[in-house]
């Protein structure tokens, strides 16, 4: 869990020089040796930066900390001055510690002959020292975009005809009766779920599609008939064409709980009333369903997941399939593992989505389910929290800009290292934030830097900021914001931040290309 502590007094900013070849180092600043390896060959500029090197920020605390300690500031004032010169320059503020939502900050920036060195209320005397940052720091250069993430049916022409798999709609009436969580209540609470009564609609090889009797009113003309037999044909194609002979082979396969030979889909209006009246709720996995010995109605034992079938959108619907078999399976495989299967404990929650947004559009090609969610995580990126265990009991379930926080991490981590980095997630023995660090094998503070380096290098919506402006604003923990700095030629300015919450703060500092420079070259 994220909390606050009182006890760090170290703030870090980074300095990535992008061809900037004069450095003016206030006499208040010093330069410390590191043995971090260099990120770059660049060429060293006269005052002992290096060129596309990142630095750390780091002032002298009054109180004894280990190193560790020194990753984020929550002290309540702080300030830094730019070099001097003509410069543009993109400040990240990352917020590691504080409250899930709702930390305060403030951002002035001011000319530093009128803020005095006594104006500060900083608890500490002494130099900054500017550190080296090792290499993971520094952002690669890459796009993301849906063509990174390429295979499966996007190449595959077979993929969708029905002649390629075993296919049969049931005229025997084969009837089952699921439980299901009806929307309200508290999950642990038998009377907070119904019955759903199916019948069996189709099956194919490895799949057996059940259809809720009570939707079977609305279905009454030759029309719907068809288009409820068109839905059954296309979840099976993609099954039997994409998550048998693909993801499967990649990730694992789900058990076979309730022990029929197949897995199961419900097609259920129910979902409806489970997403409240808020977005239609396509796709439903249950962790109940997973844990062994869960007794009915809180868990059916059973290897299933539910779509919605009123959705109409079977390009949709491929993704979100896709999407709830890989929840399956990382239910299956956390809650098999446990020596307790009725108070297991699951995959934190922004990293079970974030994983299974990335399979959806590395299989399909395509990015229908996330495509909404990250553009309004990049509209307002501070306002929503990446690192969430419980969406539920946050009060932040379905929440889009979560999903799109966790989808744009999890898709960085993934530049860092390799796709394999999703199978070794899914079959960990850690969950949540354990396991992310240890399968990259770098502290969570600076995966949680770079990606946050990479979103502002991305971002086409930095707030531009230059002297005599202020702002306050309200960020989310495990998010951050980005801004744009201009000083003019003739100025000296200082960045003062207020941390109005003492939450626990990042900064980062990128001295962008002299505009004049840029000027020259573009006549």
């Amino acid at each position: 869990m994220w909390y606050r502590t009182h006890t760090f007094c170290t703030v870090l900013a980074v300095l990535a020089v992008v061809g900037w070849s004069s450095w003016h180092i206030d006499s208040g600043s010093t330069f410390a040796k590191s043995t971090s390896p260099k990120s770059l060959a660049s060429p060293q500029t006269k005052n002992g930066l290096q060129a596309g090197q990142a630095y750390a920020i780091e002032f002298p605390s009054a109180f004894e900390q280990p190193e560790s300690a020194l990753e984020i500031t929550n002290l309540p004032d702080v300030y830094f001055d730019l070099p001097a010169g003509e410069q543009n320059f993109q400040l990240v503020l990352g917020c590691v510690q504080g409250e899930l939502v709702g930390n305060s900050f403030e951002l002035e920036v001011v000319s530093k002959q009128e803020s005095p060195e006594g104006a500060s209320s900083l608890p500490f005397q002494g130099r900054a020292k500017f550190i080296p940052l090792p290499p993971l720091l520094i952002p690669r250069n890459t796009t993301h975009n849906a063509n990174l993430f390429l295979t499966g049916a996007a190449r595959n022409p077979g993929f969708g005809s029905p002649d390629r798999f075993k296919f049969d709609l049931t005229t025997e009436r084969i009837l089952r009766t699921f439980y299901l969580y009806g929307g309200e209540g508290d999950f642990l609470d038998q009377q907070s779920y119904q019955q759903c009564p199916t019948r069996l609609l189709a099956e194919s090889t490895h799949l057996r599609i059940w259809y809720d009797t009570r939707d079977e009113s609305e279905v009454t003309n030759d029309d719907q008939i068809q288009h409820r037999h068109q839905q059954a044909e296309h979840l099976a194609s993609v099954f039997e064409q994409l998550i048998v002979p693909r993801l499967i082979p990649w990730l694992g396969e789900v058990s076979d709980l309730d022990r029929d030979g197949k897995f199961s889909i419900v097609l259920s209006s129910q979902l409806n009333e489970i997403s409240k009246g808020k977005e239609p709720l396509v796709g439903l996995t249950w962790s109940g369903d997973y844990r062994r010995n869960l007794p009915a109605p809180l868990g059916n034992s059973s290897d299933v997941v539910y779509l919605n079938s009123s959705s109409a959108d079977l390009k949709l619907l491929t993704e979100v399939l896709v999407h709830e078999y890989v929840h399956a399976l990382s239910f299956d495989l956390h809650l098999e593992a446990s020596s307790s299967p009725q108070y297991s404990r699951s995959e934190d929650d922004w990293l079970n989505e974030g994983l299974a947004h990335v399979v959806e559009t590395q299989l399909t090609g395509t990015q229908f389910n996330i495509h909404d969610r990250l553009r309004e995580f990049n509209s307002r990126p501070e306002l929503y929290p990446l690192v969430v265990p419980n969406y539920s009991r946050s009060g932040l379930w379905r929440s889009p800009g979560c999903r799109g926080a966790t989808f744009s991490f999890l898709r960085w981590c993934i530049d860092q290292r390799d796709l394999q980095l999703v199978p070794d997630l899914i079959h960990a023995e850690n969950a949540g934030m354990p396991n992310m660090v240890q399968k990259m094998g770098q502290p969570f503070a600076d995966l949680f830097r770079g990606w946050s380096i990479s979103l502002s290098q991305e971002s086409t919506s930095n707030l531009t900021m230059q002297q005599g402006d202020t702002l306050h604003w309200l960020q989310a923990v495990t998010a951050s914001r980005s801004f744009l700095i201009h000083q003019r030629a003739e100025e000296r300015l200082r960045v003062r931040i207020k941390n109005e919450s003492e939450s626990g703060m990042q900064l980062t500092l990128i001295p962008l290309s002299d505009p004049k420079a840029e000027e020259a070259l573009l006549n």
